[in-house]
């Protein structure tokens, strides 16, 4: 397995990532139905022997199945946690919002740290970015971060804003 360092962080992650989308999402790139034990057993298998063969970053969002991804996957992080780098999202701006998801997100993914914590968007009108920027979102990543619960904040995008 090749490594790169992400970003400033410092963070030597896999340069092939596990995505939990299709992880969480029914019907996501093909039939599939996350709910089903068969389905769940598969990807605890997948992710187990990528953990085993090196790679190290698996990337979530809540709102990958209504926290379905963070769930599945957390049966793995939870128990292997020291060979893994966890990122996951918000989806919700505002500062309790924000607070709120990474609680939940904690308690899925089984562990008392995120690695990275994104604003999860494809694009951010400028309503999200004030709420963001001027309105608590920031502020509560910051606070989290103080708190010892999330390591290294972001954003995901699509596109310029």
């Amino acid at each position: 397995m090749q490594y790169r360092t992400l970003g400033r962080t410092g963070l030597r992650v896999s340069e092939i990532g596990f995505g939990g989308a299709q992880v969480g999402i029914p019907n996501y790139m093909e039939q599939w139905d996350p709910a089903g034990a068969a389905e769940q057993a598969t990807i605890i298998a997948a992710l187990n022997h990528a953990l085993d063969i090196g790679l190290n970053y698996i990337d979530t969002a809540p709102s990958y199945g209504n926290g379905i991804s963070e769930e599945i996957l957390g049966r793995v992080i939870g128990r292997r946690r020291a060979e893994c780098i966890v990122a996951t999202k918000v989806s919700d701006y505002d500062g309790k919002s924000v607070t709120e998801s990474v609680e939940q997100s904690l308690r899925r993914l089984q562990t008392g740290v995120i690695d990275v914590i994104q604003f999860h968007g494809g694009d951010y009108p400028p309503d999200a970015l004030d709420t963001i920027l001027n309105r608590g979102g920031l502020d509560a990543f910051r606070r989290l971060r103080d708190q010892g619960k999330v390591r290294f904040l972001g954003f995901t995008a699509e596109m310029p804003s």
